[in-house]
């Protein structure tokens, strides 16, 4: 019962945090909502930043992998996206739950710096395979990737403030901020008519 339990709790927290914001719901809510009394939910989580780290250590960001070709980029690019859209509560609260908690500040360091070396293997990797072009400075790729880690992290919050109807992707957005990285081999592969 205590599996399920626990699981039933996460799932139904997830749910309310990215429905109305991880500050505006409550313990006592989420114990309501599960039809269990207070006590009982502290006893699986003491608080509902417990919960949040529960929730953080099944998100899928630490699996994210070295991508060998533009196909596979094209899938993490997918996959980060809906890791974000999955955890909205969670990347719309990003800095207030890093400094909330040093065990969620410590998984964002780790998940960040794992997907950041990974997506700078790949575009060693998809520039050796010739689909991405040298790099025309030192840390050029290093930019890109941190331009896009900064997009993933910030994209729930940003696109809420800003004016504007058009709603893009995340992976549309990445790849045009990588077009001008492909190769004519890259180019060849990707047609940004498709975003």
């Amino acid at each position: 019962m205590g599996k399920k339990t626990k699981q039933d709790i996460i799932d139904v927290a997830k749910k309310m945090f990215n429905e109305r914001g991880f500050d505006n719901v409550s313990v006592r809510e989420i114990s309501e909502a599960l039809r269990m009394s207070k006590g009982n939910l502290t006893y699986y989580f003491k608080k509902k930043e417990d919960i949040a780290e529960a929730i953080l250590e099944s998100n899928g960001m630490d699996s994210f992998e070295i991508s060998k070709n533009l196909e596979e980029l094209h899938v993490q690019f997918n996959r980060m996206q809906q890791v974000v859209m999955d955890n909205a509560f969670y990347f719309g609260y990003y800095t207030q739950l890093a400094n909330r908690s040093l065990r969620i500040r410590e998984m964002q360091k780790n998940v960040i710096n794992l997907i950041r070396m990974n997506l700078l293997r790949s575009f060693h990797f998809l520039s050796k395979q010739g689909y991405l072009i040298e790099e025309r400075f030192d840390g050029e790729y290093e930019c890109i990737v941190d331009a896009l880690m900064l997009n993933i992290i910030y994209w729930i919050p940003y696109n809420r403030m800003k004016d504007n109807d058009k709603e893009s992707t995340f992976t549309e957005h990445a790849w045009k901020l990588i077009f001008g990285l492909l190769s004519d081999k890259g180019k060849s592969e990707v047609s940004i008519d498709k975003f």
